[in-house]
């Protein structure tokens, strides 16, 4: 007779959770009901997070940054867990302002 081992299937370990990162800009922030809605880069169409107070948002240099500071153009790299109900966001970094921040450029001097 055979002893089989008993090896668990990956799926069960990790709970069915896969660790992924999207990178996108703001469409629309609604903080009222915790969603943020990502525009996808270069192609047309929205992709939903639902954003819990915990969550981190950071800057690229590290400095925090609050949830309503978040505005349309802003350029984010989230990562997230996804998960059989739906998405997890872990971290949000923010990788540029929108263009309502954009900073004005003093004219040239002669």
């Amino acid at each position: 007779a055979q002893t089989r081992s008993r090896v668990p299937i990956i799926g069960k370990i990790s709970g069915g959770t896969t660790h992924q990162a999207f990178s996108g800009k703001v469409q629309s922030l609604d903080t009222k009901h915790g969603i943020l809605n990502m525009s996808v880069p270069d192609r047309e169409g929205t992709v939903m997070f639902p954003i819990k107070k915990r969550v981190s948002i950071t800057n690229a240099d590290g400095s925090k940054v609050k949830l309503k500071a978040l505005k349309p153009g802003t350029s984010l790299l989230i990562y997230y867990d996804q998960k059989s109900g739906g998405r997890d966001v872990k971290e949000i970094i923010v990788l540029s302002t929108g263009p309502e921040k954009a900073e004005k450029k003093s004219p040239p001097s002669s």
